[in-house]
C-alpha cells in the first residue's frame, strides 16, 4: 500500500514539473477579446485582454509600431513603451475614479421641424403632405431632449409624421421611454497628448469581462493620430433603452410597439455632451419609421372600413 502511493506521488511530482508553467500559462493568459481598429487617418490599434492584462498596440498606416500599453489588471501598473524603446510606469488609478460627475440625460438630441403643434387635432389632406415633419422619424434622438410633448396627455413624445399613397391622412407617431437601464460605469481622466494606446488599455481593463468595444472607444473619443487632442474628464458607460411607440392616425390610437437598444455613452465634464453610439438592437420593431406608420395607418383602414 505505501508503495501504491510513493508510485502516485512521484507520478504527481513529475506531472507537475513538466506541465506547471504551460498550464499557469494558459489559464493566465486565457484571450477574453481580441480587436483591430483603424483611424480616420490609417492607424492601426490592436488590443488584446486577457484574464491578466489588457495591451494596446499602435502601428502607423506603414505598419510601422508606435507605442503600446499594457495595464497588469491585478497590479494595476501600467506600462507605456514607445518606439525607441523608452519606458514610463503609471498607475491605474491615475485615470480612473469614482464616478462623481452628475451626468444630465437630455444632450444631443435633435429638435423635429415644422408645425409639430397639430399632431393629428385636424386632418391633413394629400396636397399639405409636403409641410409633414419628418425630421426624428429619420433621425430619431436617443434621449426625450429637444422633442415636442404629446397634446393627446399621455405622456409621449411627438416624432413626427408620414402618409401613404393610398390613404388621404397620415399617421402620427409618438414615443415614450419606458425604461432606461444603465449597466456599468467608470470616470477617467486623461490629459492632452494622452497616448492612444494609454486610453484604450485604461478604459477596455476598467470594463469586466471583454464588455467595451476598440472600434467604440475610438469613435467616441479619439480623434487624432496617435494622441488625445483635448485634455477629458468624464465618464463612459453603457444603458439599454425600451422605447414604446403609438401611431396616432386621426386622433385614434391604431397601433402600438416597442423597442429595447443598448448604447454605449461617453460623457465629457468639459463640454457637458453626451455621445452615443448604438450597441446592439436587441429585440422589437425592426424595420425603419416609416414602415412603422404604415402599419399605424393599414390598420386604421382595416379597422374602420
Amino acid at each position: 500500500m505505501k508503495k501504491k502511493s510513493l508510485c502516485i506521488v512521484l507520478i504527481f511530482a513529475l506531472l507537475t514539473s513538466i506541465f506547471p508553467m504551460t498550464i499557469f500559462a494558459d489559464t493566465e493568459n486565457i484571450i477574453v477579446k481580441e480587436e483591430t481598429a483603424i483611424t480616420d487617418d490609417g492607424y492601426k490599434i490592436k488590443v488584446v485582454e486577457t484574464k491578466k492584462y489588457a495591451l494596446t498596440e499602435v502601428f502607423d498606416p506603414n505598419g510601422n509600431f508606435v507605442d503600446s500599453t499594457k495595464l497588469d489588471l491585478n497590479s494595476g501598473q501600467v506600462t507605456y513603451t514607445q518606439k525607441d524603446g523608452t519606458v514610463e510606469l503609471s498607475r491605474f488609478d491615475d485615470y480612473v475614479e469614482e464616478v462623481t460627475i452628475d451626468i444630465p440625460e437630455e444632450q444631443l438630441s435633435k429638435s423635429i421641424e415644422g408645425d409639430s403643434l397639430i399632431q393629428g387635432k385636424d386632418s391633413v389632406s394629400e396636397s399639405k403632405l409636403s409641410n409633414v415633419t419628418v425630421q426624428s422619424l429619420l433621425n430619431e434622438p436617443v434621449t426625450d431632449d429637444g422633442l415636442v410633448d404629446s397634446i393627446y396627455g399621455d405622456g409621449y413624445k411627438f416624432l413626427g409624421s408620414s402618409g401613404v399613397w393610398y390613404f388621404d391622412d397620415p399617421g402620427y407617431l409618438f414615443r415614450k421611454i419606458g425604461l432606461m437601464t444603465k449597466h456599468e460605469a467608470h470616470q477617467f481622466t486623461f490629459t492632452a497628448g494622452t497616448a492612444v494606446s494609454t486610453i484604450l488599455s485604461i478604459v477596455v481593463g476598467a470594463f469586466t469581462g471583454g464588455a467595451w468595444s476598440t472600434v467604440v472607444i475610438t469613435s467616441l473619443l479619439i480623434t487624432g493620430s496617435g494622441a488625445l487632442i483635448d485634455y477629458f474628464r468624464g465618464t463612459f458607460d453603457y444603458r439599454t433603452y425600451n422605447y414604446l411607440y403609438k401611431v396616432r392616425v386621426k386622433t385614434k390610437t391604431s397601433f402600438e410597439t416597442y423597442r429595447n437598444i443598448s448604447y454605449w455613452v461617453s460623457y465629457s465634464d468639459a463640454t457637458a455632451t453626451l455621445r452615443f453610439k448604438q450597441k446592439n438592437f436587441n429585440h422589437g420593431f425592426s424595420p425603419a419609421n416609416f414602415e412603422m406608420v404604415k402599419a399605424g395607418i393599414d390598420k386604421y383602414m382595416v379597422d374602420n372600413p
